[in-house]
Protein backbone atom coordinates (compact mmCIF):
# COMPACT_ATOMS: atom_id res chain seq x y z
CA UNK A 1 0.00 0.00 0.00
CA UNK A 2 0.78 3.32 -0.60
CA UNK A 3 0.19 6.49 0.74
CA UNK A 4 0.78 10.29 0.30
CA UNK A 5 0.00 12.81 3.07
CA UNK A 6 -0.09 15.99 2.39
CA UNK A 7 1.16 17.45 6.33
CA UNK A 8 -0.28 21.09 7.41
CA UNK A 9 1.78 23.77 6.24
CA UNK A 10 1.32 25.95 9.93
CA UNK A 11 4.22 24.67 12.16
CA UNK A 12 2.29 23.80 15.29
CA UNK A 13 -0.31 21.76 13.12
CA UNK A 14 2.29 20.04 11.46
CA UNK A 15 4.72 18.75 14.84
CA UNK A 16 0.88 17.48 16.53
CA UNK A 17 0.29 15.69 13.20
CA UNK A 18 3.22 13.13 13.53
CA UNK A 19 1.12 11.80 16.23
CA UNK A 20 -1.48 10.54 13.60
CA UNK A 21 1.18 9.63 11.24
CA UNK A 22 2.77 7.46 13.47
CA UNK A 23 -0.11 5.81 14.57
CA UNK A 24 -0.70 4.95 10.82
CA UNK A 25 2.69 3.73 10.29
CA UNK A 26 1.84 1.65 13.07
CA UNK A 27 -1.03 0.28 11.86
CA UNK A 28 0.57 -0.53 8.25
CA UNK A 29 3.84 -2.37 10.55
CA UNK A 30 1.97 -4.60 12.17
CA UNK A 31 -0.17 -5.89 9.07
CA UNK A 32 2.98 -6.21 7.32
CA UNK A 33 4.05 -8.39 10.20
CA UNK A 34 1.04 -10.36 9.90
CA UNK A 35 1.28 -10.73 6.21
CA UNK A 36 4.08 -10.56 4.22
CA UNK A 37 2.00 -11.08 1.40
CA UNK A 38 -0.42 -7.84 1.65
CA UNK A 39 1.74 -5.33 2.33
CA UNK A 40 5.23 -5.55 1.45
CA UNK A 41 5.62 -2.80 -0.56
CA UNK A 42 3.64 -0.38 1.74
CA UNK A 43 5.35 2.86 1.94
CA UNK A 44 4.29 6.64 3.58
CA UNK A 45 5.25 9.57 1.04
CA UNK A 46 5.22 12.87 2.64
CA UNK A 47 4.87 16.68 1.12
CA UNK A 48 5.30 19.61 3.29
CA UNK A 49 5.83 22.93 2.73
CA UNK A 50 9.73 23.21 2.34
CA UNK A 51 10.00 25.95 5.13
CA UNK A 52 11.01 23.85 8.26
CA UNK A 53 10.80 20.67 6.26
CA UNK A 54 13.48 19.21 8.25
CA UNK A 55 11.34 18.28 11.25
CA UNK A 56 10.28 15.33 9.42
CA UNK A 57 13.57 13.65 10.44
CA UNK A 58 12.59 13.70 13.81
CA UNK A 59 9.93 10.76 13.06
CA UNK A 60 11.46 7.18 14.18
CA UNK A 61 10.79 5.51 10.89
CA UNK A 62 11.70 5.59 7.21
CA UNK A 63 9.46 7.77 4.91
CA UNK A 64 9.81 9.56 1.71
CA UNK A 65 9.36 13.18 2.12
CA UNK A 66 8.82 15.80 -0.84
CA UNK A 67 9.19 19.57 -0.69
CA UNK A 68 6.42 21.95 -1.80
CA UNK A 69 7.85 25.21 -2.68
CA UNK A 70 6.59 28.79 -1.92
CA UNK A 71 6.34 29.42 -5.57
CA UNK A 72 4.71 26.03 -5.86
CA UNK A 73 1.69 27.47 -4.09
CA UNK A 74 1.21 30.23 -6.91
CA UNK A 75 -1.81 28.76 -8.40
CA UNK A 76 -3.43 25.28 -9.12
CA UNK A 77 -1.25 24.68 -12.50
CA UNK A 78 2.06 25.12 -10.44
CA UNK A 79 0.82 22.79 -7.88
CA UNK A 80 -0.18 20.10 -10.79
CA UNK A 81 3.51 20.49 -12.29
CA UNK A 82 4.96 20.09 -8.88
CA UNK A 83 2.83 17.24 -8.63
CA UNK A 84 3.68 15.65 -11.62
CA UNK A 85 7.56 16.12 -10.54
CA UNK A 86 7.12 14.32 -7.70
CA UNK A 87 6.38 11.07 -9.24
CA UNK A 88 4.88 8.48 -6.98
CA UNK A 89 3.73 5.24 -8.75
CA UNK A 90 0.30 3.44 -7.85
CA UNK A 91 -0.52 5.85 -4.92
CA UNK A 92 -2.96 3.91 -3.30
CA UNK A 93 -4.45 6.91 -0.71
CA UNK A 94 -3.71 10.87 -0.72
CA UNK A 95 -4.30 12.27 2.68
CA UNK A 96 -4.75 15.61 2.89
CA UNK A 97 -4.13 16.90 6.30
CA UNK A 98 -4.14 20.46 5.74
CA UNK A 99 -7.94 22.60 6.23
CA UNK A 100 -6.39 24.89 3.70
CA UNK A 101 -7.69 23.52 0.21
CA UNK A 102 -5.28 24.84 -2.48
CA UNK A 103 -3.17 21.90 -1.99
CA UNK A 104 -5.98 18.90 -2.69
CA UNK A 105 -5.37 19.42 -6.40
CA UNK A 106 -2.45 17.37 -5.75
CA UNK A 107 -3.93 14.17 -5.11
CA UNK A 108 -5.05 13.92 -8.77
CA UNK A 109 -2.23 14.95 -10.15
CA UNK A 110 -0.78 12.06 -8.08
CA UNK A 111 -3.02 9.80 -9.77
CA UNK A 112 -4.48 8.75 -6.20
CA UNK A 113 -7.03 5.86 -6.10
CA UNK A 114 -8.57 7.30 -2.83
CA UNK A 115 -8.34 10.97 -1.92
CA UNK A 116 -9.21 11.99 1.51
CA UNK A 117 -9.62 15.52 2.72
CA UNK A 118 -11.59 17.86 4.61
CA UNK A 119 -15.38 19.21 2.95
CA UNK A 120 -14.44 22.41 1.25
CA UNK A 121 -16.73 23.79 -2.01
CA UNK A 122 -13.84 22.55 -4.47
CA UNK A 123 -13.55 19.03 -2.32
CA UNK A 124 -16.02 17.59 -4.22
CA UNK A 125 -13.72 17.86 -7.55
CA UNK A 126 -10.45 16.70 -6.12
CA UNK A 127 -11.64 14.34 -2.95
CA UNK A 128 -13.57 10.94 -3.16
CA UNK A 129 -14.38 11.05 0.29
CA UNK A 130 -14.05 14.16 2.51
CA UNK A 131 -15.31 15.08 6.29
CA UNK A 132 -16.51 18.42 8.20
CA UNK A 133 -13.77 20.17 10.15
CA UNK A 134 -14.73 20.53 13.54
CA UNK A 135 -14.83 23.74 14.34
CA UNK A 136 -13.55 24.46 17.73
CA UNK A 137 -11.74 21.60 18.46
CA UNK A 138 -8.11 20.54 17.65
CA UNK A 139 -7.07 19.98 14.07
CA UNK A 140 -5.02 16.82 15.31
CA UNK A 141 -8.40 15.38 16.73
CA UNK A 142 -10.18 15.79 13.05
CA UNK A 143 -7.03 14.42 11.71
CA UNK A 144 -7.28 11.05 13.58
CA UNK A 145 -11.20 10.34 11.85
CA UNK A 146 -8.89 9.57 7.80
CA UNK A 147 -7.98 6.38 9.83
CA UNK A 148 -10.45 4.29 9.88
CA UNK A 149 -11.21 5.93 6.41
CA UNK A 150 -8.06 4.06 5.18
CA UNK A 151 -8.77 0.77 7.11
CA UNK A 152 -10.97 0.30 10.20
CA UNK A 153 -7.87 -1.40 12.36
CA UNK A 154 -6.59 1.71 12.58
CA UNK A 155 -8.95 2.44 16.01
CA UNK A 156 -7.08 -0.34 17.59
CA UNK A 157 -3.48 1.08 17.24
CA UNK A 158 -3.43 3.05 20.41
CA UNK A 159 -0.54 5.82 20.82
CA UNK A 160 -0.20 7.92 24.25
CA UNK A 161 2.54 9.63 23.14
CA UNK A 162 4.79 10.00 19.74
CA UNK A 163 7.84 8.12 19.91
CA UNK A 164 10.36 10.34 19.12
CA UNK A 165 13.93 9.62 17.20
CA UNK A 166 16.59 8.91 19.71
CA UNK A 167 20.28 10.80 19.57
CA UNK A 168 23.15 8.36 20.60
CA UNK A 169 25.09 10.97 22.71
CA UNK A 170 28.51 11.89 21.00
CA UNK A 171 32.03 10.05 22.00
CA UNK A 172 33.23 13.17 23.89
CA UNK A 173 29.50 13.66 25.24
CA UNK A 174 29.50 16.27 28.00
CA UNK A 175 26.47 17.47 29.79
CA UNK A 176 25.45 21.24 29.18
CA UNK A 177 22.49 23.93 29.35
CA UNK A 178 21.14 24.77 26.75
CA UNK A 179 20.32 28.74 26.51
CA UNK A 180 18.56 31.07 24.42
CA UNK A 181 19.74 34.55 25.11
CA UNK A 182 18.28 37.29 23.39
CA UNK A 183 19.91 40.51 22.38
CA UNK A 184 18.20 44.28 22.56
CA UNK A 185 19.68 46.91 20.85
CA UNK A 186 23.42 45.27 21.06
CA UNK A 187 23.18 44.48 25.01
CA UNK A 188 23.13 42.18 27.23
CA UNK A 189 20.88 42.18 29.96
CA UNK A 190 23.02 42.50 33.13
CA UNK A 191 20.84 40.26 34.81
CA UNK A 192 22.23 37.26 32.59
CA UNK A 193 25.36 38.23 33.81
CA UNK A 194 23.88 37.43 37.23
CA UNK A 195 22.69 34.43 36.17
CA UNK A 196 25.80 32.79 34.40
CA UNK A 197 28.21 34.24 37.81
CA UNK A 198 26.08 31.98 39.91
CA UNK A 199 27.47 28.80 38.52
CA UNK A 200 31.01 27.49 38.36
CA UNK A 201 32.28 24.66 36.42
CA UNK A 202 29.56 24.42 34.75
CA UNK A 203 28.89 23.84 30.56
CA UNK A 204 26.64 26.01 28.10
CA UNK A 205 26.21 25.90 24.47
CA UNK A 206 24.69 29.95 23.77
CA UNK A 207 22.42 31.03 20.96
CA UNK A 208 21.94 34.71 20.68
CA UNK A 209 18.89 36.31 19.58
CA UNK A 210 19.28 39.14 17.75
CA UNK A 211 22.72 40.08 17.90
CA UNK A 212 23.95 41.21 15.07
CA UNK A 213 27.19 39.62 14.09
CA UNK A 214 26.40 36.76 16.71
CA UNK A 215 30.27 35.42 16.36
CA UNK A 216 31.74 38.54 17.20
CA UNK A 217 29.51 38.77 20.17
CA UNK A 218 30.60 36.06 21.80
CA UNK A 219 33.85 37.14 22.46
CA UNK A 220 32.40 40.04 24.05
CA UNK A 221 29.95 37.89 25.77
CA UNK A 222 32.47 35.83 27.39
CA UNK A 223 34.20 38.93 28.91
CA UNK A 224 31.37 39.77 30.98
CA UNK A 225 30.38 36.31 32.49
CA UNK A 226 32.39 33.79 35.17
CA UNK A 227 35.48 32.76 33.23
CA UNK A 228 35.09 29.19 35.60
CA UNK A 229 32.49 27.91 33.09
CA UNK A 230 32.78 26.70 29.76
CA UNK A 231 30.49 28.15 26.80
CA UNK A 232 30.38 27.18 23.88
CA UNK A 233 28.20 29.15 20.71
CA UNK A 234 25.30 27.35 18.73
CA UNK A 235 25.04 29.14 15.46
CA UNK A 236 22.70 27.27 13.55
CA UNK A 237 19.51 28.31 12.90
CA UNK A 238 18.75 24.29 11.67
CA UNK A 239 15.80 22.69 14.03
CA UNK A 240 17.66 19.17 12.96
CA UNK A 241 20.89 20.80 14.69
CA UNK A 242 19.18 22.24 17.04
CA UNK A 243 17.24 18.43 18.15
CA UNK A 244 20.82 16.89 17.88
CA UNK A 245 22.54 19.34 20.17
CA UNK A 246 19.96 20.38 22.88
CA UNK A 247 18.89 16.28 22.87
CA UNK A 248 22.60 15.96 24.92
CA UNK A 249 21.90 18.66 27.18
CA UNK A 250 20.22 18.28 30.59
CA UNK A 251 18.63 21.68 30.80
CA UNK A 252 17.00 24.65 28.29
CA UNK A 253 16.07 28.26 28.33
CA UNK A 254 14.24 28.88 25.16
CA UNK A 255 12.55 31.44 23.69
CA UNK A 256 12.15 30.38 20.45
CA UNK A 257 8.76 28.49 20.02
CA UNK A 258 9.57 26.67 16.84
CA UNK A 259 12.84 25.19 19.16
CA UNK A 260 10.70 24.94 22.29
CA UNK A 261 8.15 22.67 20.76
CA UNK A 262 11.03 20.44 19.17
CA UNK A 263 12.41 20.24 22.68
CA UNK A 264 8.61 19.31 23.88
CA UNK A 265 8.48 16.34 20.82
CA UNK A 266 11.98 15.09 21.95
CA UNK A 267 11.01 14.82 25.48
CA UNK A 268 12.96 17.22 27.29
CA UNK A 269 11.44 19.26 30.41
CA UNK A 270 12.20 23.00 28.85
CA UNK A 271 11.78 26.60 29.89
CA UNK A 272 9.56 28.30 27.60
CA UNK A 273 9.49 31.59 27.91
CA UNK A 274 6.56 33.10 25.95
CA UNK A 275 6.08 36.63 23.89
CA UNK A 276 8.99 35.77 20.45
CA UNK A 277 8.37 34.44 17.73
CA UNK A 278 5.70 33.96 15.21
CA UNK A 279 2.99 32.54 18.17
CA UNK A 280 3.31 31.27 21.40
CA UNK A 281 2.68 27.51 22.44
CA UNK A 282 0.27 26.58 24.11
CA UNK A 283 0.09 23.32 26.95
CA UNK A 284 -1.84 21.71 23.82
CA UNK A 285 0.41 21.97 21.25
CA UNK A 286 2.53 19.35 23.57
CA UNK A 287 -0.29 17.09 24.94
CA UNK A 288 1.07 14.19 22.60
CA UNK A 289 4.52 14.54 23.31
CA UNK A 290 6.67 12.49 25.76
CA UNK A 291 8.67 16.22 27.00
CA UNK A 292 6.94 18.95 28.57
CA UNK A 293 7.29 23.14 29.33
CA UNK A 294 7.32 24.93 32.28
CA UNK A 295 5.53 28.38 30.35
CA UNK A 296 6.83 31.27 31.65
CA UNK A 297 6.03 34.77 30.48
CA UNK A 298 8.80 37.84 29.43
CA UNK A 299 9.11 39.41 33.16
CA UNK A 300 9.41 35.37 34.97
CA UNK A 301 12.78 35.05 34.34
CA UNK A 302 13.60 34.60 38.34
CA UNK A 303 11.31 31.54 38.40
CA UNK A 304 13.30 30.53 34.95
CA UNK A 305 16.48 30.82 36.61
CA UNK A 306 15.38 28.61 39.77
CA UNK A 307 14.22 25.89 37.86
CA UNK A 308 17.43 25.35 36.04
CA UNK A 309 19.33 26.53 38.93
CA UNK A 310 17.67 24.01 40.93
CA UNK A 311 17.83 21.41 38.35
CA UNK A 312 21.72 21.72 38.24
CA UNK A 313 22.25 21.61 41.95
CA UNK A 314 20.01 18.27 41.75
CA UNK A 315 21.90 16.63 39.49
CA UNK A 316 25.37 17.90 40.67
CA UNK A 317 24.12 17.20 44.21
CA UNK A 318 25.56 20.74 45.18
CA UNK A 319 23.15 23.16 47.08
CA UNK A 320 24.69 26.17 48.78
CA UNK A 321 21.98 27.46 50.89
CA UNK A 322 24.15 30.49 51.36
CA UNK A 323 24.61 31.93 47.62
CA UNK A 324 22.18 34.30 46.37
CA UNK A 325 20.24 33.75 43.67
CA UNK A 326 19.98 35.89 40.49
CA UNK A 327 16.92 38.29 40.44
CA UNK A 328 15.13 39.24 37.78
Amino acid sequence: MIIALKLPNDFRERLKSFHFVYRLQRMLQRQMEDDDSALVNYSLHLLCAKEDIEVLNFLPFHAYSHPINADDLESFITLHRRGAEINIPRVDYFLHLDPQPREMVLGRTLGARKRLGFVDKWSKYFFTSAIVRNEGKPLSEDINRFGPMVDPQFEKVKLGKVVPKEFEPSEEHVEFIFVEIPIEDGELDEVWIEFFNYFSEATFAISFMGAEGPRPYFEKFKKLVNAKNHYSQFLSDSLWDFGKTAASSYAQILFDPKRAMVAAYLGMAAEYIQGRGDFNLEQTDIDHFNGRLNFHEGDDMAAVFDSVIELHEGRNNVIDLDKERPEA
